[in-house]
């Protein structure tokens, strides 16, 4: 039997083997090839940040191309838009009768002119002898002529080859 330092208790050295011993054993056996399985792991790690570095560039180049589309969309449609909103004001009168922009005018206005093209488009129209108001609170006689006094403004910015137009009201 072995020679035990002093001070040392038996049966706890004893349980510590023994609990040393299950550590071994839950770890299993020794994995000779896991040398060759690194190597090949880390090759497709190098590939993986290989694929994402290529992913990382594409998404910088497109988030560049949607911010240009942005930009060129947001242009074309204030500019669209502007023109599209003198031609209403003009048709509106003309449409009414009116002699003169004070007698009666109309326009279209953005909800939101910080961001156009998330924003929503609000008609407001005053005919003459009337208040300028939002379109839903104009007569049904007038909600029509203001709509098509639009319809025809976006026709001039941007004509359409043919227009079929059934019932007014």
């Amino acid at each position: 039997e072995a020679v035990l330092p002093e001070g040392l208790d038996r049966p706890a050295a004893e349980g510590r083997i023994e609990e040393l011993r299950e550590m071994i054993q839950r770890m299993g056996g020794v994995n000779f090839e896991a040398a060759e399985e690194l190597v090949t792991v880390e090759e497709r790690l190098r590939g993986f940040r290989a694929q994402r570095e290529d992913l990382e560039r594409a998404e910088a180049g497109l988030s560049t191309v949607i911010k240009d589309i942005d930009e060129k969309t947001a242009r074309l449609f204030m500019e669209t838009f502007q023109a599209v909103n003198a031609n209403f004001g003009l048709l509106f009168n003309r449409l009414f009768g009116a002699r003169s922009a004070e007698e009666s005018a109309a326009e279209l206005v953005l909800l939101d002119p910080a961001n156009p093209l998330e924003s929503g488009v609000d008609i407001i129209a005053r005919p003459p002898g009337k208040k300028p108001q939002t379109i839903s609170l104009l007569s049904g006689g007038e909600k029509a002529l203001t709509a098509v006094a639009l319809l025809f403004a976006v026709f001039l910015v941007r004509p359409s080859p043919f227009a079929v137009l059934d019932e007014l009201d």
